[in-house]
């Protein structure tokens, strides 16, 4: 672990960095087939093309992933693990990323391990301009990623409603949460 003691506030949604990482975690546990296992987490303040970006790093030593499938490690419903995975965590993971203006990248070497970074920009108008650059793959990824969290709010709402020993009422949304 190496976590930037200095870092900034970044303009972001906290639970969806949240689950970002979690699942990037998740991820590099996933990889190993020995017990010597390593997982490395590191936050860092980087400048880029002028810019300043948080920068948020998740490597293992794991078995590495093959050159053939770094290309696909993005697409909805692609996964690595046999009778494991969704293959829908990394999509998610891209989505989440990009609505926040920044950039997700894969470095891996079979039999080495894997490293993900995660970089966010500081500042909130690089969101706009990451938009502007969207091809046809990242809009139907966008797409998919704000249906995924939009059934899982609701998925989680109506199971806090459905606990024993709580009254069942039905959901409504809140008037905050109507977009037009």
């Amino acid at each position: 672990k190496s976590l930037g003691s200095d870092l900034p506030s970044i303009p972001a949604d906290a639970n969806q960095l949240q689950q970002v990482v979690i699942n990037l975690l998740v991820n590099a546990a996933d990889a190993f087939e020995a017990a010597d296992r390593e997982i490395f987490l590191g936050t860092d303040l980087k400048r880029v093309d002028g810019r300043q970006e948080v920068e948020i790093k998740v490597a293992d030593n794991g078995v590495g992933i093959p050159e053939k499938n770094l290309g696909r490690l993005f697409e909805p419903f692609f996964t690595t693990k046999e009778n494991k995975g969704t293959g829908l965590g990394l999509a998610v993971c891209w989505g989440i990323v990009n609505e926040h203006g920044g950039t997700i990248g894969v470095e891996s070497r079979v039999g080495s391990g894997t490293t993900v970074t995660v970089r966010l920009p500081l500042d909130p108008r690089h969101r706009a301009l990451a938009a502007d650059v969207q091809d046809h793959h990242a809009e139907s990824v966008l797409a998919f990623t704000r249906a995924f969290i939009s059934l899982r709010r609701a998925s989680d709402s109506a199971s806090r409603n459905l606990r024993p020993g709580r009254r069942r009422s039905p959901i409504r949304p809140s008037p905050t949460s109507i977009r037009s």
